[in-house]
């Protein structure tokens, strides 16, 4: 996994540096992710300060949204596994049942982003 892009205002951007993740035992570098310098994290503010002032998602439109993240994340199970088992030295079955914990999390999320419409 070698990700130097950020996502901002919705597009993918080469990151201005990276930094390593280590293996935590070993010490060697499994992957990099990007970092934002001051005017990435400045436009990631005003990005999102515009969302925010766009007024709140529909409920069922955030339903979908993190439908298909877990769909996204499913299709890449096996990667994220890897990571887990890279990043954090759990045993395969650990990072497969935390996987499974995330999923089942975001789609609790999924069904209760439909009923929260706010105060």
């Amino acid at each position: 996994m070698n990700h130097g892009k950020l996502l901002i205002a919705g597009e993918w951007i080469e990151a201005a540096a990276t930094e390593p993740v280590l293996d935590k035992f070993s010490g060697t570098e499994v992957a990099r992710l990007g970092v934002a310098d001051e005017a990435q994290t400045a436009a990631a503010v005003r990005a999102a300060r515009a969302a925010f002032a766009a007024g709140p998602l529909h409920p069922y439109r955030r339903y979908e949204i993190l439908t298909e993240a877990a769909g996204l994340l499913k299709a890449r199970k096996d990667e994220i596994v890897e990571a887990l088992l890279a990043e954090t030295g759990f045993t395969l079955s650990d990072a497969q049942n935390d996987f499974g914990r995330a999923m089942q999390t975001i789609a609790q999320s999924a069904e209760e982003a439909k009923r929260i419409v706010g105060e």
